[in-house]
C-alpha cells in the first residue's frame, strides 16, 4: 500500500489511491512487471498511471475492466504457445501424411517482408516443437513464400500445408493467402491447416466456414461486445468511443482495426486491440503520452 500512496503522490494527487492500488493488483495478478520508476517513461504501469490523469472515473474504470481480461502473449512464451496451439489438433490430424510445409500466414504482397508470422515458422526448428505428437513423424518443410512449396503438391496426398501466424483477427489477411495458394499451386481450403498463437473468434468462424482447420492456443472474443449485456455494452461502447475522439484515432481503427475489440498483445500490440492500449498521444503541450502496449 505504501508503493501505491508513493505512486499517487508521484502524480501531484491526479490519481486516485484506488486506482493506483487496484492498477497495480491487476497487474501482480498478471505476473505483468512493475516498473513504477518516476522517470522510466516506458514502463507499462506509468505509462497506465499517466492515462489516468486524463480520462474521467467512468473511463478509468472501463480501462481497468478491460485490463482485467487483456491477453499477452511475450516472446519467450511462443514457442511454449505454440505446442500448445499443436495440441489443440485432432491426434490422427496428420495420421494419413508423411510431409508438412510450414508457411506464414501473410498477404501475398507481403512476402518479402519480415512479418511476425516468419518468426512463427522459425519455431518448428524447436526440438520442443518438433518433437511434439501430433507432428513428430512428419518431414517438416519450412518455406517462406508459397512459391516455394512444390508445382504438384495439389496432387499429393502425403502432404500438408500449415499457416502459422501469432496473431489472426478479422481474418481477412488469411482469406487472401488461402485465395493465393488456390491461385499458384491449385489448393483448396480444405487442404490447408491454420494454427496461431492467438485468435479472435470473429477471425476463426470466417476460416472455419471456408473449409479450413484453425487451431489456437487462445481463442477471444470482442472487449465489450462480447463480454457486457445491456445496457452496460452500449454504455461502455459509447464511453470508449469517447476516449478515441480524445486520442483522435482514424476511422478505420475505432474500437481496433474494423471494430475489432481486442484485448491483446503478442510481440507487437495488433491494430484489432482498442487504440487506447497502443495509440501515442500528444498532449496540449506537444508532449508525447505513451501507449501501454504501444506499436
Amino acid at each position: 500500500m505504501r508503493k501505491c500512496e508513493d505512486m499517487a503522490k508521484k502524480n501531484n494527487g491526479k490519481i486516485n489511491i484506488s486506482l493506483v492500488s487496484r492498477l497495480w493488483k491487476i497487474f501482480e495478478t498478471k505476473g505483468w512487471q512493475i516498473d513504477d520508476t518516476a522517470t522510466n517513461s516506458f514502463s507499462p504501469f506509468n505509462r497506465f498511471c499517466e492515462l489516468f490523469r486524463h480520462l474521467d472515473s467512468k473511463e478509468v474504470n472501463l480501462l481497468c475492466n478491460l485490463t482485467e481480461h487483456y491477453l499477452r502473449v511475450k516472446l519467450q512464451d511462443y514457442s511454449s504457445t505454440l505446442s500448445n496451439a499443436l495440441n489443440l489438433l485432432p491426434a490422427d490430424h496428420f495420421r494419413e501424411r508423411s510431409a508438412l510445409y510450414v508457411l506464414p500466414l501473410v498477404a501475398p504482397q507481403d512476402e518479402n517482408k519480415n512479418k511476425s508470422s516468419h518468426m512463427i515458422v522459425s519455431l518448428f526448428n524447436d526440438m520442443d516443437v518438433k518433437s511434439n505428437s501430433r507432428i513428430n513423424w512428419l518431414d517438416i518443410f519450412l518455406k517462406y513464400k508459397s512459391t516455394g512449396l512444390p508445382s504438384n503438391i495439389a496432387n499429393d496426398s502425403k502432404a500438408s500445408i500449415l499457416l502459422v501466424d501469432d496473431f489472426i483477427g478479422t481474418g481477412e489477411t488469411a482469406v487472401e493467402a488461402l485465395s493465393h495458394l488456390k491461385n499458384v499451386r491449385n489448393l483448396l481450403p480444405n487442404r490447408v491447416t491454420i494454427l496461431s498463437l492467438v485468435a479472435q473468434e470473429r477471425g476463426v468462424a470466417l476460416l472455419t466456414g471456408l473449409g479450413c482447420c484453425v487451431v489456437s492456443a487462445h481463442v477471444v472474443g470482442r472487449g465489450i461486445s462480447d463480454m457486457y449485456n445491456e445496457p452496460e455494452k452500449t454504455m461502455h461502447l459509447d464511453n470508449m468511443r469517447k476516449i478515441e475522439t480524445w486520442l483522435e484515432v482514424d476511422s478505420d481503427f475505432r474500437l481496433g482495426f474494423k471494430g475489432s475489440e481486442a484485448l491483446v498483445s503478442v510481440n507487437r500490440t495488433p491494430n484489432n486491440t482498442f487504440p487506447i492500449y497502443w495509440l501515442k498521444k500528444k498532449n496540449e503541450t506537444g508532449v508525447c503520452i505513451g501507449a501501454p502496449f504501444e506499436r
